[in-house]
């Protein structure tokens, strides 16, 4: 009997949201690794966090989750920020927590 494959394994690029003291958020490349189609490993530059073996990772993030529009003045970007909760590797909710906010890449 062949190997049974449990779901999809693969490792994605994730726009990560971090706020600010200013009240704008900041966008940081981070990786989202998942694995048996469980949320396994989330990392950016400073930070790791995985998963034992044959489960999934319990975290909350947040992320970018509109698309990115240019101020009226031209000088910024603005959109929604979204937290994301994880439980034992699936997503258990996702919510906008704010809108029309100033966005800065780090």
């Amino acid at each position: 009997m062949g190997e049974q494959i449990l779901g999809i394994s693969a490792s994605l690029p994730l726009m990560l949201a971090f706020p600010r003291k200013d009240g704008r958020w900041a966008l940081r490349q981070g990786t989202l690794q998942a694995v048996d189609g469980l949320h396994h490993k989330i990392e950016f530059p400073g930070f790791e966090s995985r998963s034992g073996e044959g489960f999934g990772i319990t975290a909350t993030y947040h992320i970018s989750s509109s698309t990115l529009h240019e101020t009226a003045a031209g000088l910024g970007v603005t959109g929604d920020i979204s937290e994301v909760v994880i439980q034992n590797g699936a997503i258990a909710s996702v919510r906008v927590v704010a809108r029309g906010v100033e966005i800065v890449m780090e």
